[in-house]
């Protein structure tokens, strides 16, 4: 029977089976025709008696013989069957079945090793089980994906066996690990989710309890004694280089101190001590900040605020909202911007301006009076690069204060009683910088 035949008498065969359906539901024999696009009914009938003399019967024969001798139940010649019987002799042998494990190349089903791969997986093997190292940590410290690391971590290749077609089988290559680590390692990869994001930072699961990590018992312990000096929690892991989400575990949750479940990592007086210990709020801070620096500009007064700024080292905008505040009721301030304190008198003679950048001439114009002690009002034109106009401006006011004085015609020098004075002034930090 050619593809063209077998096509046809197939079709046939389903014609036929509508067609016996479609009159079992009581329809004509024209309507069955037209349904099943027969142009005459006369040839439906001709082929239900051919289907009923010739193809049925045909048919039961074949089914009637494959059921009695059984043919389509599977020979124990089948080769699919065959193949897997030889690769389950093997695995009984103690040849490796199925993909090649991390550190291994497979030959005719024996594993060789590949040692700098096994390197790596000694590692990762002790690490997890000793050192107590996530699998991220692993591998990165392993320059491995994270997917290798677990595959290294759940497969029994690594202890001596092997899983093949749903059963257990010991080979015959030398293993990383005993059976008893291997378990071991299963155990705490699996263990409990109950608090989940404490043993995640400072506890492993093994032995069917949540024990601190190498390390975790000083750590805790570091952190709860820096709490005792009432550190913030935000400065302890600045200073311990650590999360604040670790601090906070470690001075909040009541389980650190020991449970049935939880290996305890610090005393528990220690740690209820802990909590009695009030951290100054932000807001307090602050305060605090806020009266220290007002205290630092009292301290400094009388003085120009760009002095104030040159000296505590702060913002123009925060010594300004500083200044309007201590104005209210403990500092004065002259016309001309110089500030001091609400009881005390205005000094009679101060060198400096209420610019920067006119004392910073000022400064220029004295040093030079210092160091040469008398000179003309060239010499300090040439000598400052200013103009004569400014230098004009400012030796009359000096002379006008009593610093300078003119005895003569060949310049102008600093009166004896201001020398000492001056030597001072100049010495001072914000002033030698300028």
């Amino acid at each position: 029977m050619d593809k063209q035949q077998s096509k046809d008498w197939k079709t046939r065969i389903n014609k036929m089976l509508q067609a016996l359906r479609l009159l079992a539901e009581d329809n004509s024999p024209a309507t069955v025709a037209e349904k099943l696009g027969i142009k005459h009914p006369e040839n439906l009938y001709r082929l239900l008696k051919l289907f009923r003399e010739v193809d049925f019967p045909f048919m039961s024969q074949i089914v009637a013989a494959v059921r009695k001798e059984k043919l389509l139940e599977k020979s124990k010649w089948d080769w699919a069957r065959k193949a897997r019987e030889s690769k389950i002799r093997r695995a009984e042998q103690g040849f490796f079945m199925g993909t090649r494990p991390t550190g291994y190349r497979m030959l005719d089903g024996k594993l060789i090793e590949i040692k700098d791969e096994l390197k790596k997986i000694d590692g990762v093997l002790h690490d997890f089980r000793v050192e107590y190292k996530d699998p991220a940590q692993l591998a990165k410290k392993y320059d491995l994906p994270l997917s290798t690391v677990h595959r290294i971590l759940e497969n029994p290749v690594y202890k001596g066996e092997f899983d093949f077609l749903g059963k257990t089988y010991k080979g015959h290559w030398k293993p990383r690990i005993t059976p008893e680590e291997f378990d071991e390692i299963q155990s705490m990869r699996h263990g409990p989710p109950g608090g989940y994001r404490l043993s995640k930072l400072l506890y492993r699961w093994k032995d069917d309890k949540w024990v601190g990590k190498p390390g975790a018992k000083e750590l805790a312990k570091t952190i709860v004694e820096m709490r005792l000096q009432q550190k913030s929690g935000k400065a302890i892991a600045k200073e311990l280089k650590i999360g604040r989400k670790v601090v906070y575990t470690v001075l909040k949750d009541r389980r650190i101190t020991g449970t049935d479940e939880f290996e305890s990592l610090i005393d528990k007086d220690l740690w209820e001590a802990a909590q009695k210990v009030h951290v100054p709020t932000y807001q307090e801070l602050e305060q605090k900040r806020s009266r220290e620096r007002k205290q630092q500009i009292m301290a400094h007064v009388p003085a120009y605020r760009w002095e104030i700024r040159e000296k505590i080292g702060l913002s123009k905008a925060i010594i300004n909202n500083l200044v309007v505040e201590l104005k209210k009721d403990v500092l004065k301030e002259r016309a001309d911007g110089l500030l001091q304190k609400a009881w005390e008198p205005f000094p009679d003679t101060v060198l400096t301006t209420r610019l920067r950048s006119k004392s910073k001439r000022i400064k220029k114009i004295l040093e030079l009076l210092h160091t040469e002690k008398k000179m003309k009002l060239v010499e300090l034109q040439r000598k400052t690069g200013f103009s004569e106009p400014c230098v004009q401006m400012h030796i009359s006011r000096l002379r006008r204060m009593g610093v300078v004085e003119r005895q003569d015609y060949w310049g102008y020098q600093i009166k004896d009683n201001w020398v000492k004075y001056i030597a001072k002034w100049l010495s001072q930090p914000h002033i030698a910088k300028l």
